[in-house]
């Protein structure tokens, strides 16, 4: 929730997305190894079935 703001609810507003630079690794300590921000950018992800249910049968809570 936006709390702050001049508008009231209910109000019309205009929203402008602009494209920022991404985020840059830094290194803190030359001992520490780099963290990869993104490990799944440029990977083949592959669904079978991406329809299919989740759990396959319902489950009894106490």
């Amino acid at each position: 929730m936006l709390r702050g703001l001049p508008f009231h609810a209910g109000d019309a507003v205009e929203v402008i997305i602009l494209s920022a630079k991404t985020p840059q690794l830094q290194e803190v300590a030359p001992s520490q190894p780099k963290t990869n921000l993104y490990p799944m950018r440029g990977k083949v992800m592959r669904y079978d079935d991406p329809t299919e249910a989740v759990a396959q049968t319902l489950v009894e809570l106490p």
